[in-house]
């Protein structure tokens, strides 16, 4: 049965197709990688990368939002100055943007974080600045 099934996906695909009957432990595909596969290699931590690469996500959904003239992306130095002295407030986005859009820009940042090797809670904080980026300087409130 291995010979013909090279693939442990395969293998568990075809032996839970198969009638109970048939399986025995010994049809059972190996679940380790084979000897001759290197060892995966962690990725190198770097706090510059995500850093920048959080900044250039924003700069780059702002600058679309900008371009096809959406009304939060015409900021300004007043609208900065309006978003420090105000604080952070409650947005009325709709359904579409607070429940897609949002979670998709955070994961980006995190996720920009976590392919450099930093651990979840150093992502969350990349996540959370590039949130507070957006919020401070990025949008009309």
């Amino acid at each position: 049965m291995r010979a013909l099934l090279p693939c442990p996906v395969a293998a568990a695909l075809m032996l839970a197709l198969a009638p109970a009957a048939a399986r025995s432990a010994d049809e059972l595909p190996p679940l380790a990688l084979p000897a001759d596969w290197p060892a995966p290699v962690p990725a190198p931590r770097n706090y510059l990368v995500p850093a920048l690469e959080v900044v250039g996500i924003n700069l780059g959904i702002w600058g679309f939002n900008k371009i096809v003239g959406k009304e939060f992306a015409q900021i300004s130095w007043q609208s900065i100055q309006d978003n420090f002295h105000k604080g952070w407030i409650v947005d009325t986005d709709d359904f579409w943007a607070n429940q897609f859009l949002h979670p998709y820009h955070g994961s980006l940042s995190f996720n920009a974080a976590r392919s450099m090797g930093l651990g979840f809670y150093t992502s969350f904080g990349y996540a959370f600045a590039g949130s507070a980026m957006w919020e401070q300087f990025m949008e009309v409130q």
